[in-house]
């Protein structure tokens, strides 16, 4: 009995799986085509554990032979030397281009760690809770650090951060519990959320806002009510979660050096009723305005700028709350004009302006973007000059009366639109002619254009609306009829 019991239980331990092809001086390696990575020795089978047995000092060699063929180590893997707490050091040759996700985490021996020119990036988790680690070098190929790549690495005091980097992810730092001073460098434009959370640095900010480097990175201790923000000058990016549920925020101002505002930078804020938009902005997280309930005006100075803003989803753009878009504090825009030369307008662009009754379309336009004109439901009127249909996602106009708005297109092109989806289901597809003034639209003034012309007893082929050589009262007429179907 006994004896059944001992088989139940082993049979329900979770099984230990190799994970490498070779061990070869003690390193665990896979090989695909020329190249070989260094990996871990086991893991427990549908269980996110991985076991090696690595100690004391490794020295990972640029080329490795089994078999008969010679390989080129180019990376450590994902999990490579996980939890070897017996780890003291790591010798990395020039020969690795990657160093996977969570390749160190855990390794409490590791003291010093050199990254090698021929690593470009640091993945997340990857020398996560290496708590003895004291110096770390990282060189100057690298771009980007990872989430959580050093979190918990309570024996760094200091860290110098080369030009190259321009990304470091939420958590990176976090809880380095006796990290005072870091360096990083001018092109840093975007760090996640809580990077340098509970370290002695942060620990000693004083309230307020707290920059790191030139990127706005949190606001620090419970705002008051009714905060108006200029972010400084010469700032070029606002981190995530910068202005998370600050309450107090009533209004903010982006400067024109911002390039890009992170994930979630202003969630939560509702009572954030204005923001004034920099035109070199040319993203936007995901969720960055997500749940400003109060917003009611976003300033956009250069429509053009904003017309090629990648936003990450809906909520990234303020727009989507706010409704209402101004082209300065006093002025709300409800004529739109996408100016000429703007080659796409992108996802989200203009979602939710419920107030826009008329859009003006450039024959540059070539594309336009998934939700670009969505809940946009004032719309009368959409004037697009581009003889060749836009590539246009179907939901670019969801969510408003497309039914009631007519849409002027080039003469020579009507019949592409009629049968183009989503422009197919507008209500009425016209030819755009009559305007002789080029002010683009029709109007009265155009009307008087024709009888002037009619009156000098000349001929002016703009002036033959109706085509038949000639210019009189009935073209006029023309003028009258075309005015008729812009109402």
């Amino acid at each position: 009995m006994k004896r059944n019991l001992l088989i139940v239980s082993m049979a329900m331990l979770p099984m230990l799986a190799g994970a490498y092809h070779a061990e070869i001086a003690g390193i665990y390696y896979n090989f695909s085509g020329e190249e070989a990575e260094v990996t871990y020795q086991s893991q427990l089978d549908d269980n996110p554990f991985f076991m090696s047995d690595y100690s004391g000092a490794v020295v990972i060699p640029e080329t490795v032979t089994y078999k008969d063929v010679t390989y080129r180590v180019t990376r450590i893997g994902n999990f490579a030397f996980n939890g070897c707490q017996k780890l003291t050091s790591v010798s990395i040759p020039e020969s690795v281009t990657s160093i996977g996700g969570d390749a160190f985490y855990g390794c409490s021996g590791l003291t010093t760690i050199t990254i090698p020119e021929s690593v470009t990036s640091i993945a997340s988790n990857t020398f996560e809770y290496c708590t003895g680690l004291t110096s770390v070098s990282i060189p100057n190929s690298i771009s980007s650090i990872g989430e959580s790549a050093f979190a918990y690495c309570s024996g760094l005091t200091s860290v110098n951060i080369p030009e190259s980097v321009t990304r470091i992810g939420g958590f990176a730092f976090s809880a380095c519990s006796n990290l005072k001073e870091f360096t990083v460098p001018e092109t840093l434009t975007s760090i996640g959320q809580n990077a340098f959370y509970a370290t002695t640095w942060y620990n000693a900010q004083p309230e307020g806002l707290v920059y790191v480097g030139k990127v706005a990175y949190r606001y620090k201790g419970t705002m008051p009510e009714g905060t108006r923000i200029t972010i400084e000058g010469g700032t070029i990016g606002i981190a995530d979660n910068a202005f998370k549920d600050c309450n107090g925020l009533e209004s903010i101002a982006i400067p024109e050096t911002v390039k890009r505002i992170g994930k979630t930078a202003f969630s939560g804020c509702n009572s954030l009723t204005s923001i004034t938009m920099s035109s070199s902005v040319n993203s936007i997280g995901g969720g960055a305005f997500e749940g400003c309930s109060g917003l009611q005006k976003v300033v956009v100075p250069n429509i053009a700028a904003w017309c090629g803003i990648s936003f990450e989803d809906y909520t990234a753009n303020p727009l989507y709350y706010a409704r209402h878009i101004y082209s300065n504090e006093e002025t709300e825009i409800t004529d739109l004009f996408i100016p000429s030369g703007v080659t796409s307008i992108g996802k989200a662009a203009f979602s939710n302006c419920s107030n826009l009754t008329f859009v003006y379309i450039p024959a540059s336009v070539t594309s336009i973007g998934n939700i670009a004109f969505y809940g946009c439901k004032g719309l009368r009127h959409v004037l697009c000059l581009a003889e060749t249909v836009p590539d246009t996602n179907s939901n670019a106009f969801n969510n408003l009366r497309t039914a009631s708005v007519t849409l002027f297109v080039p003469e020579n092109s009507i019949e592409e639109y009629r049968t183009t989806s989503p422009w197919s289901d507008f209500g009425k597809i016209v030819a755009f002619i009559g305007d002789l003034n080029g002010d683009l639209k029709v109007d009265i003034a155009d009307g008087v254009c024709v009888l002037e012309v009619l009156a000098a007893d000349e001929y002016s082929e703009v002036a033959d609306i109706n085509g038949d050589g000639k210019v009189d009262i009935a073209d006029f007429v023309a003028i009258l009829n075309i005015m008729a179907s812009w109402k």
